[in-house]
């Protein structure tokens, strides 16, 4: 090509550099969308946006750092798509309960590949379908009936203990030990026994179950992060899967075995999956009288032959899903919870003593720890409390703007996600004074009634929010308290301060496992 007659510029030349400015126009083309609204923005990039050091550190320390820099809200470019991040209450209950209609649904990340059962986990449920799905679950999740579990949970603790005590029987009393795997078996056995109504020998790293159940968490991150923001379309289109279709048939056949045998010999028992097939028949009830009655009402109306349908979540796929969901989302995420607040109480000597000392005088007063009575010890209920501020389960609860919306001064449009920065709103000094500090006094409850509402997250809020938390907290009161009754917890040579977390995940865990001296108590 010849410029002016002056420069012959070879046509290849000539087309890279097209090429290259034609990338940059697309690259930069949605850059300015922030700052036009006088956000305070990360500084982009071309194609990266403000992802530089997205992924070379923990995502909690990111989040925190920008908060400080930037303030309460501030937007950047998640490689070119406008992501706006917040730490503000109002704006935060605006999103996530006040204008929810705008703001239900979080990210899509299709990452079920062909699995029907993934694609029916509530968590990727969307719109009208999540929330139909959350009004027939929300009654299975109810107080009284999970206390229904509560001797399971009690029995997993008990076993735990067994298994604990003969290897530091072994020890002459002391043991170093990696925590978090110890309370992973627990947290699987809780799983196991109710949601899939199996005893499993959680010495027996081998036990199919457990071989399965672990497979689900030695996935490469890398899959998501694609998934996530560099390509979701083209994952959707050769349907990549987050999920191993090993882990997910073995389940299924686990489910089907136990309600087939329910069904057949007309047994029961007090556990999730139990309460699911309770909500299934009540529903087909419920359809059969309303039949009935528009039989009755209406001579040229009849019953329809064959069985009537029930709600996705309750037909049997959902029913297999959703049980294969309380294992994905409850195993890794309880046992970091406990083994956090076990680590803190190593670290701080004076809190674990308190906890001590409430055990101690319970002990003395009913003379056992049951369920119960272990739901109700107040020290217990701070400890774990702080801990979730310290270590919140995820680091941000994103929403996707369905609608466009007028948040305040700032224009979000169709398409947009935004966030909420839990860890930083956790870890802010004007709320929490000295907040990398364990303090279970911040939880008194004259203390959390001087707090906003939205100033504690770790399982969420409004209708999105952690429909398993209850579950949850049951479940790590039991094992603490039981764990505490008889052990004590110091740091050792290869304990971790600070411990080191994954990097590049908007979750907290830990890297390397939590290692800490664990000793019988000398009552």
């Amino acid at each position: 090509m010849n410029v002016l007659g002056l420069l012959n510029i070879p046509d290849w030349l000539t087309v890279v550099a097209v090429v290259i400015a034609l990338l940059y126009i697309y690259g930069t083309w949605t850059f300015g969308f922030w700052e036009s609204q006088n956000v305070p923005t990360l500084p982009p990039y071309p194609l990266i946006g403000s992802m530089v050091k997205a992924f070379s550190e923990t995502v909690a320390d990111y989040d925190l750092q920008n908060f400080k820099k930037y303030g309460k809200t501030y937007g950047y470019y998640e490689f070119r798509r406008p992501y706006l991040m917040i730490h503000d209450f109002e704006m935060t209950k605006a999103i996530l309960i006040k204008d929810y209609n705008h703001f239900p649904d979080r990210r899509n990340v299709p990452l079920g590949g062909k699995s029907r059962l993934a694609k029916n986990f509530l968590v990727h449920l969307r719109g009208d379908e999540y929330k139909s799905a959350r009004a027939v679950l929300t009654p299975t999740f109810t107080s009284g009936k999970l206390k229904q579990m509560l001797g399971m949970m009690d029995e997993c603790a008990q076993k735990m203990l067994k298994t604990l005590n003969d290897d530091i029987t072994k020890s002459d009393g002391k043991i170093d030990m990696n925590i978090k795997d110890r309370f992973g078996s627990f947290t699987l056995d809780v799983i196991a026994s109710c949601c899939f109504s199996t005893n499993i020998d959680s010495k027996n790293q081998n036990d199919p179950f457990i071989e399965h159940a672990k497979m689900f968490f030695n996935f490469d991150f890398s899959v998501a992060v694609v998934g996530r923001f560099l390509f979701p379309k083209l994952v959707e289109l050769l349907e990549l899967s987050l999920y191993p279709a090993k882990c997910l048939s073995y389940f299924e056949n686990v489910i089907h075995r136990v309600v087939d045998l329910r069904r057949s010999q007309n047994k029961r028992r007090n556990d999730f999956l139990q309460l699911l097939l309770d909500a299934q028949d009540k529903e087909k009830e419920e359809k059969t009288s309303d039949e009935l009655n528009k039989s009755n009402t209406n001579t040229h109306q009849t019953i329809k032959d064959g069985p009537l349908k029930t709600h996705k979540v309750l037909n049997e796929s959902g029913l297999v899903a959703n049980s294969i969901l309380f294992l994905v989302a409850g195993f890794d995420t309880t046992a970091n919870a406990i083994s956090f607040t076990t680590y803190e109480l190593a670290l701080n000597p004076e809190c674990q003593q308190k906890l001590h000392d409430e055990i101690d005088e319970t002990l003395k007063i009913h003379g056992k720890l049951s369920p119960e009575i272990i739901l109700a010890l107040p020290y217990l209920d701070m400890t774990l409390s702080e801990t979730l501020r310290m270590f919140s389960p995820a680091t941000r609860l994103e929403r996707e703007c369905t609608s466009s919306y007028q948040l305040e001064n700032i224009y979000i449009p169709k398409g947009t996600m935004v966030s909420i920065g839990v860890h930083a709103i956790h870890h802010d000094p004007e709320i929490y004074p000295e907040p990398h500090k364990f303090d279970p006094e911040r939880f008194t409850p004259e203390n959390k009634s001087q707090r906003h509402p939205m100033a504690y997250l770790p399982f969420g809020a409004g209708p999105r929010s952690c429909i398993g938390m209850r579950f949850a907290l049951m479940e790590a009161k039991i094992c603490l308290a039981h764990f505490f009754s008889q052990y004590k917890v110091s740091p050792c040579s290869e304990t971790e301060i600070p411990i080191l977390m994954r990097k590049g995940i908007p979750m907290q865990i830990p890297k390397n496992g939590i290692k800490l001296k664990v000793e019988t108590r000398s009552t």
